[in-house]
């Protein structure tokens, strides 16, 4: 058997697996992502008596895993919904930027006193700074696992808080990373030259990242806005293709003037990901499965990296109980309460936003890459074997209280749904629209709306004649050849037709009005009411109520439908 058949018979029941024993995790209330750990530490023992050895080939773990973080963290930012984000906007902002700076800070600070404690010997502050940057992020995949599978609601926006922080503090700490590794490799040599160049790759990092993710992102836009529909099933593609270009080409300069690969493919996917986009769905379930192929792939490849021997030494297994407890306990709590409470935020969403910090894909990537840069041995503690336990014990600990602790904080909101916070939320849901052709024999042809017999629950949203676009009233007479929208299964929305929602949350205006009272600017209808696991189709005397999700369409006039979708006729001649 060749090698690269072995590899993937390996990966084929690696995946196999898991899918089968994902239930059995779920029922245990653990991160399914723990499966693939302790599979690639079971195939890892299993390699010993192979020809493979003891896998420890870092440098190819490097490699790999740097591939699979950047879709990870395009993903990131592609399958957020920016719009349910944009309340804690700030919030996320701060924690994910000085939030992660923080954290390291005290962290790092924390474990030199440790250092000087424990008998392991004194270790300086760089490598203390280093091992704490490495964890300083935290990890969206385990977090909305966890969420997602517990369909579990959270107040005050914290769910899309999490995600929108957990998915952009990454970079920032691939940043911190990178500089102290620098440090770190470059001790001993001249202090002035050092800090130049240290000061040079900060600012490179963040402003050729932040400018190539804005560039990569406005391109995507106007290329899948123009060619979108022509591309068809190609669209997903021409999305994969630029999440690379946003990250290889700000990552092409030579140090120090490097950009930061990971922080432009995460803007050039909030951007891409949130505008309004033909095959935008398609090609969000093609990002979010190359995502999760990517995690499966890393934690897969970390447990098959580890060496339990190592894992079990004193200095090794000591220490990283003791930085998972300062981490949980000490650092994240205290960065988290100290940037949120000029905020105003709650104590609830105070102490769960600390809760959730569980480390995970980022963390190792940046251990593996810090060994290799610096240099197997370079450091005075095994960094991977550390960050592996406290990757572990956070997942298995943390991930397995965070659903009772977020009840326990009271956030726990059962009007709310988890999925909101993702762009392939429309794809689980049950809205959709009806589309119908008017044909010269069909009886509604010359007959105005009102007096047009239809079910009840039946509703009228948008009429094409002539390749235009307008919204039908009462007295609207249906012509032959006309294209009927109206609420039902079938509609997606089109470039003539954008569908919306839009959530009546605590301490609303909207909440009490009734739906003639809204207002609506000319081309917008109110088009379905969800209320309370089911469906309204509203009238004007309609009163809207707290926790409703209203469903609206904006219509483009003078726009047409695409030609694909007035295609299929329904109720023709």
């Amino acid at each position: 058997m060749t090698a690269w058949v072995f590899v993937l018979l390996v990966f084929g029941l690696v995946i196999a697996l898991s899918v089968f024993a994902s239930r059995f995790l779920t029922k245990l209330r653990l991160p399914s992502i723990v499966l693939f750990i302790a599979l690639g530490l079971l195939f890892g023992l299993l390699f010993r008596a192979t020809p493979i050895g003891n896998f420890t080939d870092y440098g190819f773990g490097n490699v790999v895993s740097s591939i699979a973080l950047l879709f990870i963290i395009f993903y990131g930012g592609y399958g957020t919904r920016f719009k349910e984000a944009r309340p804690v906007l700030g919030k996320a902002i701060v924690l994910s930027s000085a939030g992660t700076l923080l954290t390291a800070l005290i962290l790092g600070s924390l474990v030199y006193v440790a250092y000087l404690v424990l008998p392991f010997g004194e270790v300086a502050f760089a490598p203390c700074l280093l091992l704490a940057a490495v964890m300083a992020s935290t990890d969206a995949a385990s977090v909305f696992d966890i969420l997602r599978t517990r369909k579990l609601g959270l107040r005050e926006n914290t769910a899309s808080l999490l995600e929108m922080e957990s998915g952009s503090n990454d970079p920032f700490a691939y940043v911190l990373t990178t500089l102290l590794v620098a440090i770190v490799a470059g001790a001993g040599g001249n202090p002035w030259s050092l800090t130049a160049e240290v000061a040079i790759s900060f600012f490179c990092q963040i402003g050729i990242g932040v400018a190539g993710g804005a560039l990569f992102g406005l391109l995507g836009i106007f290329l899948l806005r123009k060619f979108g529909f022509r591309l068809g099933q190609g669209a997903p593609i021409l999305v994969l293709a630029l999440a690379i270009l946003s990250y290889v080409v700000p990552s092409l300069p030579p140090s120090p003037f490097t950009g930061n690969g990971y922080l432009s493919a995460y803007i050039a996917g909030i951007l891409i990901g949130n505008a309004k986009l033909p095959e935008k769905k398609s090609s969000v379930l093609f990002m979010g499965s190359i995502s999760d192929i990517c995690q499966m792939v890393v934690f897969f490849l970390m447990g098959l990296l580890a060496t339990p021997e190592h894992l079990f030494l004193p200095e090794t297994i000591v220490v990283a109980l003791i930085v998972f407890l300062l981490i949980t306990f000490v650092a994240r709590p205290l960065a988290v309460t100290l940037l949120l409470l000029p905020f105003k935020a709650s104590k609830g969403q105070i102490l769960l936003t600390s809760a959730a910090g569980l480390r995970g894909v980022a963390s190792m990537v940046f251990a593996i890459f810090a060994l290799t840069s610096v240099g197997e041995g370079a450091l005075p503690f095994d960094i991977f074997s550390i960050v592996f336990l406290v990757m572990v014990f956070s997942l298995v600990l943390e991930g397995s209280a965070l659903p009772a602790l977020a009840k326990w904080f009271g956030m726990v909101d059962l009007t709310s749904d988890v999925m909101r916070t993702f762009n392939d939320y429309l794809e689980e849901e049950e809205v959709s629209f009806l589309r119908l052709s008017i044909g010269e024999k069909h009886p509604w042809n010359g007959k105005p709306l009102r007096e047009c017999e239809t079910p009840d629950g039946f509703l009228f949203l948008l009429v094409t004649r002539d390749g235009k676009s307008f919204v039908p009233d009462g007295s609207t007479v249906f012509q032959g050849g006309d294209v009927l929208i109206a609420s039902g299964p079938s509609f997606e929305g089109s470039e003539a037709a954008d569908v919306d929602e839009e959530s009546i949350g605590l301490g609303s205006t909207l909440a009490g009005k009734k739906v003639r009272e809204l207002g609506y600017p000319k081309g917008t209808i109110l088009a379905l009411i969800k209320r309370g696991g089911g469906v309204i189709v509203p009238n004007g005397h309609t009163v809207l109520q707290q926790g409703d999700v209203l469903v609206k369409m904006r219509v483009k006039e003078g726009e047409a439908v695409p030609e694909e979708e007035t295609q299929k006729e329904e109720g023709g001649e």
